[in-house]
């Protein structure tokens, strides 16, 4: 298929990898029946993901914490265990509240 103005075509980035890796990528792909840049492509596709779920937790825990040293509200750990040990149960309990 040719390339027009509304396909343009990627960027070529490079990266240093040892022969040790180099094979270890080929071997892979040859055993997927894949080139070796599909694997490269979705290895890196994956670490992205995962460093943007990392940033978004990272970011959720500090607005947690922020949150908790401004108004002190809080779950203790007993209070968190006795209703995580209602889980499963006939009667489950109703998640204790935030207090000072």
């Amino acid at each position: 298929m040719a390339r027009t103005a509304l396909a343009p075509r990627g960027k070529f980035a490079a990266i240093r990898l040892s022969i040790a890796e180099q094979r270890q990528i080929a071997n892979l792909a040859a055993s997927k029946q894949r080139k070796p840049q599909w694997i490269m492509k979705g290895a890196l596709r994956q670490y992205v993901e995962r460093e943007k779920a990392a940033d978004l937790l990272r970011n959720e825990t500090q607005t947690s914490w922020d949150e908790y040293v401004q108004t002190g509200m809080h779950v203790s750990e007993e209070e968190m265990n006795s209703w995580l040990d209602t889980w499963g149960a006939n009667e489950e309990a109703e998640p204790p509240k935030c207090h000072v």
